[in-house]
């Protein structure tokens, strides 16, 4: 059984090294597009975005209102009998033009105050201080109208030992957009 924990462990690692390569591709190939775009006098993704949420105000100000996502039907369920528990929820496109959205999502769950439990958190990332490290190993996602989303934390011993769990929004910028705390 030792054996076939440290195996995992291995899959486990070599699955989140491939994730940030290919997030790191992903971010290349995205300046390939912006330098093609900007080579041939197209405007990006970004810029036409930019083109039509600027705009004034009446006091002159320019605004910058970015339609992001909302978080629906969350659904957490303790299962006792397999000492697992499931978070379940839909990211749905708030944007009034229907463009596409893209950004990273986390859920933890949440040690009570007195710190008998540890923060575990999925996608598998580095914590500070109760936030991911970086969001780019986050669960991506890019749409049109909405995403399911489900995480599910195994081998929970005592349920006591936690209190709540936090889904976190980050837009493709990096910046947390949604930070909900559920209770359990």
């Amino acid at each position: 059984m030792t054996g076939e924990l440290a195996t995992a462990r291995q899959s486990i690692d070599c699955i989140n090294r491939e994730k940030r390569e290919l997030l790191s591709e992903a971010e290349n190939l995205r300046a390939e597009l912006e330098t093609f775009h900007k080579k041939h006098g197209l405007l990006s993704t970004v810029e036409k975005k930019d083109e039509l949420t600027s705009g004034s105000d009446s006091g002159g100000n320019e605004t910058h209102e970015e339609p992001f996502v909302s978080l629906e039907q969350i659904q957490i369920k303790c299962e006792e009998s397999d000492k697992t528990i499931k978070v379940r929820f839909i990211i749905k496109n708030e944007d009034p033009e229907g463009d596409y959205v893209s950004g990273y999502a986390f859920i933890s769950l949440n040690p009570t105050p007195d710190g008998s439990g540890q923060y575990k958190v999925y996608p598998e990332a580095p914590l500070v201080n109760g936030t991911p490290e970086t969001y780019k190993l986050g669960e991506y996602f890019y749409m049109a109208r909405f995403k399911h989303m489900e995480a599910v934390f195994t081998s929970i011993n005592d349920r006591n030992r936690y209190d709540s769990i936090s889904i976190m929004v980050y837009a493709s910028d990096g910046v947390l957009r949604i930070k909900r705390d559920l209770t359990l």
